[in-house]
């Protein structure tokens, strides 16, 4: 067994402990002088100079680890938001391009004051309140029961007497009722602003007032006020303008 002498034995604790601290490359080259002034066997200092790895080390280095996975995580977060952003424009792109391309015969006439070809994102889920139905769009066209050039402010869902329509989006019903153009008529209030409008219904199942569920049944499909038949005109506003609901359904 080896002895050391009380001086030496502190030489020996001061040294190991330095080298254990040490880097790697420091460690290494320093154990050669540290047998020699204490005048040891090279693998007997090297045996007690082999740390395990301490658990400031460990910390430090699951610490970057972790560090190295949040940045790549996040680059790739940042690289799939930036691809939904590019396809996202393209369609709104591919879709402003589809409504001019409609309105060529109307190409001498201007938009009115209170129509916007923006495309925003909504700030909450919606549906198509009758899916799947034919449509007629948004913009000029002649008017199938005045005869004139008119805009039409919203979408037309053709579809059968009675058909079920369903609230675009969670909601508040802020006015229904009845009008001689729009005939049995429903208008949801919606976040920040936004509003739907629902007319030509032959039935309203909701009331002013009550809070209303994306997908709920709020009205049945009718031909009444100005319609030459069964269909459910469709508007959607926010702060005075209208939106084109093709965008959207």
């Amino acid at each position: 067994m080896l002895t050391v002498r009380p001086l030496v034995a502190a030489g020996l604790l001061l040294a190991v402990t330095a080298l254990k601290l040490a880097s790697p490359q420091t460690a290494a080259l320093a154990q050669g002088a540290v047998a020699e002034a204490l005048n040891l066997d090279y693998s007997y200092i090297a045996a007690l100079a082999l740390p395990q790895e301490s658990e400031e080390r460990r910390y430090d280095a699951v610490s970057l680890r972790s560090a190295e996975a949040v940045y790549s995580d996040s680059y790739m977060t940042e690289a799939m938001l930036t691809e939904a952003e590019r396809l996202a424009a393209a369609e709104k792109e591919a879709a402003v391009a589809a409504f001019w391309s409609s309105q060529s015969e109307f190409a001498e006439l201007t938009l009115p004051s209170g129509v916007s070809l923006d495309f925003p994102t909504l700030p909450f889920d919606y549906a198509s309140p009758l899916p799947e139905a034919e449509r007629s769009g948004f913009g000029y066209r002649l008017h199938p029961v005045l005869g004139v050039v008119r805009f039409h402010y919203g979408t037309d869902f053709a579809a059968d007497e009675g058909d079920s329509v369903a609230a675009f989006a969670d909601g508040t019903v802020s006015e229904c009722g009845w009008d001689d153009g729009y005939g049995y008529y429903i208008v949801i209030s919606h976040a920040d602003g936004w509003q739907t409008l629902y007319a030509h219904c032959s039935a309203l199942c909701v009331g002013a007032g009550e809070e209303v569920a994306l997908g709920q049944e709020i009205a049945r499909v009718g031909s009444t006020g100005l319609a030459t038949g069964p269909h459910l005109h469709f508007e959607l506003m926010c702060e005075g303008l209208h939106f084109d609901p093709e965008f959207y359904v």
